[in-house]
């Protein structure tokens, strides 16, 4: 079919809206910007791919609007013009080539052929053999096996190079891509390798994405809390976005860890014991000061809640239990998986930060609001055994801390005097963990009791 333009005329009018790159057996065009949701064009001869999806002529006509006529165009030159004429080389000829048609000649007329004779003057020079041209490596192998979207949790997935997948989720494992990705790829909890092409985002939260020479990304590449590592020849049409928490603010030490031998390996156990005084004393001061805010922020709250420590507390022990239950096995599997949604869409990666955060606010706040009621009511409680000599709720609230917290912080001084000590400092440590449990469960259940009483009074 004639070209109904010069082909240097049709090469300016697709290349100034898609960006072309060579795919065995054909051609891809990626728009310069956005353009309608298209996100890759492939053409592959008669085929015509939008995304990953087949389409049909007319579709692709409605779709493109005022840039169809030059690319339908294009649909109509074989692929080998097609390649040639955006400067790509032609595609591999097949393992059986087409036989050329012999030139028609005239009847043999003339006289047979003579043997040539080398001339005596000038002797035969052997012509020396064309070095063959070093092979051409495509970006994407043709593809042998084709798989559908996943979801993996826990197991790595690595897409081989003849293989061909939709979208990705590996949670709590790596995610590594050789061949194509036709969708996303994202990596909750682990990291993103990429040495082949992806067609839509590739994203990891909590983990590092690792860009090879060959990648080809024609979305965006997103890393949150992690990082974006890109060799020189990575291709990233989209664009990239890192999102830190900084560092060392996770880490792998408990905050509130009061042992101190990482900073004292060597010390005599003496001084072990006197680093774990100070460490569990710092921590005791800070409870006191948290506690305190909450006593003077939310008095009203308090007085309910130690109100039904006071008439009902087995009640609020069972309404703790409960609320420990549905708080591990439904609200946090609930967040896990709201988190994994919203970070599949990559839109919605800052809204599941916010909500991840405000899930961590929420907990520290009911946590605070457990721990201050159950040790203001046991400081009132242990008050009232003497008759009123402890007064202030300041003051009750210090000497419950102190009910609940001198066990653990016997346990951990003691424990810096060695194995000598193995057998009070199990029986502290045991005991201790019993009340603070114990104290966290009624305080919570408390809570959870004034809240429902207050609302079915309202």
């Amino acid at each position: 079919m004639p070209l109904e333009v010069p082909e240097s005329t049709l090469a300016s009018e697709v290349t100034g809206i898609f960006q072309a790159l060579p795919l065995e057996g054909g051609i891809a065009l990626v728009p310069r910007s956005p353009f309608n949701g298209i996100r890759t064009l492939e053409i592959r001869g008669e085929k015509v791919l939008v995304n990953g999806s087949p389409v049909t002529r007319g579709a692709l006509g409605s779709w493109l609007e005022d840039a169809a006529p030059p690319v339908l165009e294009l649909l109509d030159l074989p692929v080998a013009e097609q390649r040639r004429l955006f400067g790509f080389a032609p595609p591999a000829p097949s393992s059986q080539p087409r036989a050329e048609p012999e030139p028609e000649t005239a009847p043999a007329a003339e006289a047979p052929p003579q043997p040539e004779v080398p001339s005596p003057e000038a002797p035969a020079v052997e012509r020396a053999p064309t070095p063959p041209s070093p092979p051409r490596r495509e970006r994407r192998i043709e593809p042998t096996v084709h798989s559908k979207a996943k979801v993996s949790i826990g197991k790595k997935v690595v897409v081989e190079e003849n293989e061909v997948a939709e979208d990705l989720v590996v949670i709590g494992n790596s995610l590594e891509i050789d061949g194509e990705v036709l969708g996303d790829a994202l990596a909750v909890g682990g990291s993103v390798r990429v040495d082949g092409r992806v067609s839509g985002d590739v994203a990891s939260v909590g983990g590092t994405v690792y860009l090879e020479d060959d990648a080809q990304v024609h979305g965006n590449v997103v890393s949150v809390g992690g990082g974006i590592e890109r060799e020189e020849g990575a291709t990233v049409l989209g664009e990239q976005s890192e999102v830190a928490f900084g560092e060392g603010i996770f880490d792998s030490k408990d905050w509130f860890d009061i042992a101190p031998v990482e900073f004292t390996p060597h010390w005599p156990r003496p001084f072990r014991m006197v680093g774990r005084f100070f460490g569990g004393l710092g921590r005791l001061i800070f409870l006191v000061l948290v506690t305190s805010l909450v006593l003077l922020i939310l008095p009203n709250q308090m007085r309910r809640a130690e109100a039904v420590l006071e008439r009902e507390p087995w009640k609020a022990a069972l309404a703790g239990l409960v609320g420990i239950l549905v708080y591990c096995v439904v609200l946090v599997p609930v967040l896990i998986i709201a988190f994994i949604v919203l970070c599949i869409t990559l839109i919605g990666i800052p809204v599941a930060i916010l909500l991840l955060l405000a899930f961590i606010l929420f907990s520290i706040a009911l946590a605070l609001l457990a721990y201050t009621s159950a040790a203001s009511r046991l400081g009132s409680w242990f008050a009232e055994r003497f008759a009123g000599r402890f007064q202030g709720r300041f003051v009750r609230l210090l000497l419950g801390i102190l009910l609940i917290e001198v066990w653990m912080f016997l346990a951990s001084v003691l424990g810096g005097g060695g194995w000598i000590l193995f057998l009070p400092v199990l029986f502290l440590g045991i005991f201790g963990w019993l009340v603070e449990f114990g104290a966290w469960t009624l305080g919570l259940g408390a809570v959870l009791t004034s809240w429902y009483e207050g609302g079915a009074q309202a």
